[in-house]
């Protein structure tokens, strides 16, 4: 059996979906507005090839940013073993393996710079994997999910981690 969690909140999916394509129909209809303005001479050469390397360069953007920001996390207990991998339009492309048993607990924490983000760290022997980030629900469900599926325990910090005094 083999669960698999993604790493993100679905709304930050959406959003980065909606931008991308937001972004392309406002260029298309940006070209046909211009084209419709001088049908004489239609586009010039020069603004539809920015158009077009800017289109590149969007899409290009969107894959990085998908391919080093949504991550997913695969447990197989029959292998005994967990994966993180990275996906790019719905394939793995990168996926670095985890004993089952190296895994001790999930810690979902506060965030320290922006206080209503929740981050969710995997650690144990060796190990600390971090998870991903967001609201303290989808941390929480998170850290749930993963606990339940890996057997260890779930812990809670409600206060920020201060560095150890050095005098």
């Amino acid at each position: 059996m083999m669960n698999t969690y993604p790493l993100y909140p679905e709304r930050h999916r959406k959003i980065c979906a909606y931008v991308m394509v937001g972004t392309v129909l406002f260029m298309l209809i940006f070209t046909l507005i211009f084209s419709y303005l001088s049908p004489v001479q239609g586009i010039p050469s020069e603004v539809t090839q920015k158009l077009i390397r800017f289109s590149f360069f969007f899409f290009g953007f969107y894959l990085c940013f998908s391919f080093f920001v949504f991550k997913t996390l695969v447990i197989e207990k029959e292998k005994r073993r967990f994966c993180v991998c990275r996906t790019l339009m719905g394939r793995v492309v990168f996926k670095k393996s985890y004993k089952l048993k190296r895994a001790k607990a999930v810690i979902v924490s506060p965030n320290s710079k922006i206080k209503s983000l929740y981050k969710v760290t995997l650690e144990g022997k060796r190990l600390e994997i971090f998870l991903g980030k967001g609201t303290m629900e989808f941390a929480e469900e998170l850290g749930m999910r993963v606990c339940e599926d890996l057997g260890v325990s779930l812990q809670v910090s409600s206060k920020k981690k201060l560095p150890k005094d050095t005098a």
